[in-house]
């Protein structure tokens, strides 16, 4: 038996033992040392790594060339790149707020027929994930899209009088599914708006303009910067439109993987790195905003104030607006699940397709290069998301229940791959990971089929982590407390208590996370290998071979799946989870 022996006075104590007090001292920093080992080992290493390669030459030379040659301006493609890219995130940040405010602004202040369904299915786009809506606008408006086509046929014109592509291509595909963020952030802050501090304003004589001026936007401007910073995030990392629709336009997104796929790993990391930064940049604007979003007001507590709209034409007008935007929203829906129903081969010339049946469905269980590209995405995602449920639900209990001096760390870490766009996900774990690690239990995961789990994993432990922050917030700790106090351990209290009351955030956190994968574009055209080849990848080389009905049908099987999701989830929580926010 090892006795320590006595320390001598004014003698230094050994490191092991100041450090063991030091844990004794501080429980919590043992008790949260796995969760870091994650977080940093698998999140901030690979950034850390990456940003440290930028600074190295191909030839290993430590040295500032490849910033140097970034912005070169005698060679400006990058600097076009991130000028391009900054400019359509603006855009696109003024095309989905002309959008989404005005919608909700009709279907939340004023009722007319049919105005609560078309309030329910404004929200259509989110059933899309970014390379199927692309997909399905190529389908409707894209060079041999049906509706270019039919107006040519229809006024015998020598060729189709638009085509969706290049910058307005994808300014439009951002409008269609970003508009949604300015849509719920501004319906959710005029609801929370009290009535009566309007009809107080009216009564006094304040006007309309005056009232909208003085009481309404200053009440929504926190809301409304909110959704602008984060649809600017969303549209400057954006990168399935630009891919498919971009032609001779450079992004910043489309440098980084063009600079990986040209192996020129150096500057794929200085574009990372770049592109990193504004997009952690936007994180903190977004996250420090969030902290602002609250106004104190003193009224009666009146609900928002609904307007019947009774003068006749304002009514035509009102459901006029409602169906055509409920028709521009669906046709995409529309479109995919018809073409999904069109043989391979069967539509060539034709405007329209001239035959439909169920056998890219059948194909899907029958085709064995099909069927285990929905069995890969199926496994990989059921992998990231059991394991992004594990750790996502532990963090949000430490996050939301104790208190400790590393907490911050935790909840940026934790928050930082909802930042990361697929690309610099995917470029970080090459770099981090091209070699042995401790961390991979010294194998390279390069190459492997394990590293899109991962890169998976990574994107959506923030998600389930909100989901399930969101429950133990609601949760009241006399519960717990009353169960410790009459006797019950730890563990017991966790499964008759705890547990029962946050299921609801884990199911949900699931799900969405679950589906996100299963379409998931960015990373995986970046790191999938022929073991692991996902529906996504397989989507993309359908649609390369011209056999747009499997590509179609795996594509309406995701809408179901995400469509099926956000239905469970609404039920769940009211749709409160729906939203696009991380903020803890």
């Amino acid at each position: 038996m090892q006795v320590e022996r006595p320390k001598v006075q004014g003698e230094a104590a050994p490191k092991w033992v100041v450090f063991r007090d030091y844990l004794r001292r501080n429980p919590m920093l043992w008790k949260t040392l796995p969760l870091f080992v994650f977080l940093v080992g698998y999140i901030l290493y690979p950034l850390i790594r990456t940003f440290i390669e930028s600074f190295y030459t191909n030839q290993g030379e430590l040295s500032l060339a490849n910033y140097r040659a970034f912005f070169n301006l005698e060679r400006p493609a990058n600097l076009e790149a991130l000028f391009t890219s900054i400019g359509l995130a603006a855009a696109s940040v003024v095309a989905a707020a002309a959008i989404g405010i005005p919608l909700a602004f009709l279907f939340t202040k004023f009722e007319f027929p049919g105005s609560r369904i078309f309030s329910r299915l404004v929200v259509i786009p989110m059933v899309f994930p970014p390379l199927i809506s692309v997909l399905a606008y190529i389908f409707l408006y894209g060079e041999a899209g049906m509706v270019p086509k039919g107006l040519q046929d229809l006024f015998g014109l020598a060729k189709p009088p638009f085509v969706l592509k290049g910058l307005p291509g994808i300014l439009i595909i951002h409008a269609y599914t970003q508009f949604i963020y300015f849509y719920t952030m501004t319906s959710a802050a005029i609801s929370k708006v009290d009535a009566s501090i309007d009809e107080a304003a009216r009564n006094l004589g304040g006007g309309f303009w005056f009232r909208m001026r003085k009481i309404t936007l200053p009440l929504l401007t926190p809301g409304l910067v909110g959704a602008s910073l984060l649809v600017f995030m969303i549209a400057i990392n954006s990168f399935s439109a630009p891919y498919l629709l971009g032609g001779s336009y450079r992004f910043l997104s489309m440098q980084v993987y063009v600079s990986k796929m040209n192996g020129n790993m150096a500057m794929a990391a200085t574009q990372a790195s770049i592109l990193a930064m504004i997009s952690i940049i936007f994180l903190l604007l977004i996250r420090w905003y969030s902290q602002q979003r609250q106004y104190k007001m003193v009224g009666k507590g009146v609900s928002v104030h609904v307007t019947e709209i009774r003068n006749p034409w304002a009514r035509y007008i009102a459901m006029i607006i409602s169906i055509v935007a409920l028709v521009v929203l669906s046709l995409p829906q529309v479109t995919l699940f018809l073409i999904s129903l069109v043989p391979s081969g069967t539509w060539t010339t034709q405007t329209f397709p001239p035959v439909y049946s169920w056998v890219n469905y059948k194909g899907l269980l029958r085709n064995p290069r099909l069927a285990t590209a929905v069995k890969n995405s199926l496994t990989m995602s059921s992998i990231a998301t059991l394991g992004a449920l594990v750790l996502g639900s532990i963090i949000a209990y430490f996050l939301s229940k104790k208190e400790f001096k590393t907490r911050w760390a935790m909840e940026v870490l934790t928050m930082l791959p909802w930042a990361l766009p697929g690309t610099i996900i995917a470029i970080n774990l090459i770099i981090a990971f091209n070699q042995p690690t401790w961390l991979t239990l010294n194998h390279i995961l390069v190459g492997t089929y394990w590293i899109l789990p991962l890169a998976y994993l990574v994107k959506i432990v923030p998600l389930i982590t909100r989901s399930v922050f969101a429950v133990f917030e609601q949760l009241d700790e006399s519960l717990e407390e009353a169960g410790r106090n009459l006797g019950g351990k730890w563990f017991y209290v966790f499964r008759r208590i705890i547990f029962p009351n946050i299921l609801p955030g884990i199911a949900s956190g699931a799900l969405l996370a679950l589906v996100s994968t299963i379409g998931e574009f960015t990373s995986s055209i970046m790191l999938y290998t022929y073991s692991n080849k996902p529906m996504s990848m397989e989507i993309l080389d359908q649609m390369q071979n011209f056999n747009y009905g499997p590509a179609a049908a795996m594509g309406t099987i995701q809408v179901v799946l995400i469509a099926a999701v956000l239905i469970i989830t609404g039920r769940l929580f009211g749709g409160e989870q729906t939203g696009g926010g991380i903020y803890f």
